[in-house]
């Protein structure tokens, strides 16, 4: 019988942003800085067999044994089109994240 493992690691934090938004027309930039508190750690593991049968499993690492960063430093950048309306207003664009450690 053979085995495959599949495993995903999840890492929650907390983050406290700050930055700001700059417009040309409806066209807008938002970067931003912030600090994020680490608040959870689990893995999730899923084992499938090849009668189809399949086994899974979650870990919550609450004492860190994993060692994962307390605390983070995400930077973001929004950029995008503001469409007004009379009360209210439609957002289209990306965000991008990159943590530093």
């Amino acid at each position: 019988m053979k085995l495959t493992r599949e495993s995903h690691r999840f890492h929650s934090y907390v983050v406290a942003p700050i930055g700001f938004t700059y417009y040309l027309g409806s066209f807008y930039i938002s970067p931003e800085v912030g600090i994020g508190w680490n608040v959870s750690n689990r893995n999730k593991s899923y084992w499938y067999y090849t009668d189809g049968s399949e086994l899974e499993s979650e870990y919550i690492d609450k004492d860190n044994i994993d060692n994962i960063n307390e605390t983070t430093y995400p930077l973001f950048l929004s950029i995008g089109n503001e469409i007004r309306m009379k009360s209210y207003s439609i957002l289209l664009g990306v965000k991008g994240l990159l943590f530093l450690e």
